[in-house]
């Protein structure tokens, strides 16, 4: 059933409504993944699979793992979400892409900086740092450049 899976419902002291152990073979320990019922299962995958270094590509069985072990078929996504950089809708597997992009003009208050900025506290020695190596990243640039023209 779908609990069988989910002996320990705690994990690293937190409690979830499933905790699952993962076997993802060639020889690597059991890992835990843990799951609460209002989580989005796309979600957990991401972060999970960030965790335990292992590859995105691993995303939609993880879900589809997550899915069938709570006894549900589908995963219900929130689709409200816009982009704040585009504009778009989020991405949602099995969903065609919409055409439909709302634009959304972001205006910036502090952008252009006019005047003066004064700072009551600065770190001298990695301002320096930045310098020097924005320099040689510089003088590189230029010299690469004259020998591409030359």
């Amino acid at each position: 059933g779908p609990d069988d899976n989910a002996s320990s419902r705690f994990l690293n002291g937190v409690k979830y409504d499933y905790v699952f152990d993962v076997d993802i073979g060639d020889g690597e320990p059991i890992r835990k993944l843990p799951y609460n019922k209002s989580d989005n299962p796309y979600m957990v995958a991401d972060r999970w699979l960030l965790n335990e270094n292992l590859p995105l590509s691993y995303r939609q069985q993880v879900v589809e793992f997550i899915l069938q072990n709570i006894g549900q078929r589908d995963a219900t996504i929130d689709t409200s979400f816009h982009d704040p950089y585009t504009g778009a809708n989020a991405y949602v597997p099995g969903e065609s892409s919409r055409s439909q992009v709302v634009q959304k003009v972001v205006t910036v208050k502090h952008l252009p900086k006019k005047g003066m900025l004064l700072f009551d506290a600065v770190q001298f020695d990695g301002i320096l740092r930045k310098f020097l190596e924005f320099n040689d990243t510089l003088s590189s640039d230029v010299v690469s450049i004259e020998t591409c023209v030359s």
